[in-house]
């Protein structure tokens, strides 16, 4: 099963190349933007910009680009040689602890099964297209589709048998509220039947899968990457339902598996799915306690943030998530970017639905508050447990931007201005 999963993830990344393929072949050419082909306007460099590989390597392929723009490439190639790097190490301590963890014969098979099956009970792929009908009977079929196409729900059933498949099916049609098609995350995260858990043990080495109580808040990362984030802190919020939220293929089967081989039973992972449509078709308003964006891309890269352009955090967004919050829930944004973290402020002063919170008390890391925008409060420094970050953790990109000496962090701290009913 394992070697499954490692085979799904690389196929997972096929399918995003793909799709990076399809769009870049979609895009208006420069004749139809009104420039002949190959030319560019005076003053600027060559516009032939980057070329990604299936693996999600970046490399120019133009020699007129500025010396910047290649020393930011270069940069990311170095990085993501690393994290590569990083994975091999993670995979080789993996399976020297498989081969110490062998069980019988007649059982490794069924309770490797069962344990895979738990964890896929959790992975809601909801897809990337445009089918949002709000039947719920529909998205759960979609669903169970995918996991069997892309997730290897298929090996569970060769492995475990067909009713544990169909245990997954049942439980993903209960995951959907029936009549406005959203996620039911006391459905999503259920209390597991004992003989279930036990097997699901087993599978692990006897590591226990803990379950959180109906009614726990849940947490949301959006644009969460590989999950490694959110899965430090499910593991030091063990009362808490987390939520993974990503648009990529390959990140996602990366969350899946994190989820399986740690056994955090407080974690889920949605997507491949846009977290604008996921906010706004899937969640049920008021129903999710915090909300968690770390290192956003911005629209732009000239510092020049006045348009909404190509970015996740636009004022419709915005809306989506006040709308998605209970009652004084909250919103943290973390961003290296300074000039992107006061234009975001701004953009939440325009509104009257999203205001800054209130810091009860200061965090261990905050350096200083750096600035009010419209009463919108920009902090320095890495947001502690206050501010819903209850484990200091890394990312991809945040070891990225730390590689290249970029350490300053600029906070969001926002809440929903809605009162309560």
């Amino acid at each position: 099963l394992d070697s499954k999963i490692l085979e799904r993830f690389e196929s997972h990344r096929k399918i995003d190349a793909a799709a990076e393929n399809g769009a870049s072949d979609s895009k208006p050419t420069e004749k139809k933007r009104g420039c002949k082909k190959g030319a560019a306007k005076e003053g600027e460099a060559s516009t032939a910009g980057f070329e990604v590989d299936m693996f999600g390597n970046v490399r120019a392929r133009d020699t007129g680009m500025k010396s910047s723009k290649r020393q930011s490439v270069k940069l990311f190639e170095a990085h993501r040689g690393d994290e590569i790097r990083l994975e091999i190490e993670d995979l080789r301590r993996l399976c020297v602890e498989k081969q110490n963890l062998r069980a019988p014969a007649g059982q490794a098979s069924k309770r490797a099964g069962v344990a895979y099956a738990e964890t896929l009970k959790r992975v809601l792929p909801l897809g990337v297209g445009a089918d949002d009908s709000g039947n719920a009977g529909s998205t759960a079929a979609r669903t169970a589709q995918r996991l069997a196409q892309d997730f290897g729900l298929g090996e569970v059933a060769a492995a475990a048998g067909p009713k544990a498949a169909a245990r997954v099916a049942a439980h993903l049609e209960a995951c959907f509220d029936p009549d406005s098609g959203c996620i039911d995350f006391d459905a999503l995260f259920p209390p597991a039947p004992p003989q279930d858990l036990q097997l699901a043990s087993a599978g692990r080495g006897g590591a226990p899968f803990a379950r959180t109580a109906r009614g726990a808040p849940v947490k949301m990362e959006l644009a969460s990457g590989h999950g490694e984030w959110a899965a430090a802190q499910a593991r030091e919020d063990p009362a808490a339902r987390w939520v993974c939220v990503e648009l990529r293929h390959d990140r996602v089967a990366a969350t899946a598996a994190r989820m399986h081989l740690q056994g955090l039973a407080n974690l889920a992972a949605v997507g491949p799915v846009d977290a604008g449509r996921l906010l706004g078709k899937f969640v049920a308003p008021g129903s999710v306690d915090e909300v968690f964006v770390n290192h956003p891309e911005p629209p732009e890269r000239t510092g020049e943030f006045a348009g909404q352009g190509a970015h996740l955090l636009t004022d419709a967004f915005f809306a989506k998530v006040a709308r998605a919050l209970k009652p004084k829930g909250t919103c943290t944004i973390v961003t290296d970017n300074m000039a992107y973290a006061l234009a975001l402020a701004r953009s939440v002063a325009a509104r009257d639905d999203l205001g800054s919170a209130r810091l009860l008390r200061r965090g261990p890391h905050y350096q200083d508050l750096h600035e009010t925008v419209g009463g919108v409060k920009v902090w320095v420094g890495q947001p502690g447990a206050e501010c819903g970050h209850v484990k200091r953790a890394s990312s991809f990109f945040d070891r990225m931007w730390t590689k290249g000496q970029k350490t300053k962090r600029f906070t969001l701290f926002l809440e929903n201005q809605a009162q309560e009913s």
